[in-house]
């Protein structure tokens, strides 16, 4: 979770205002709109979510978080 926390922290203050929060969301919704409809179909949803998930996993398990 730290890693996205960190990504979402753009100014390393170690908190995450409402427009740092914002931005992050902004930006998952454009990389999750595969087809740039400017909505998420249940699949775009479902495997950005289980990917972002699996990732999220991953990097906790190889960092010990």
């Amino acid at each position: 979770m730290t890693t996205a926390f960190d990504l979402m922290d753009t100014n390393r203050d170690q908190s995450i205002d409402a427009g740092e929060h914002a931005t992050g969301l902004a930006l998952a919704w454009r990389l999750a709109d595969r087809d740039g409809d400017g909505a998420l179909s249940l699949t775009e949803f479902r495997e950005d979510f289980l990917i972002v998930t699996a990732l999220r996993r991953g990097v906790g398990s190889a960092t010990g978080r």
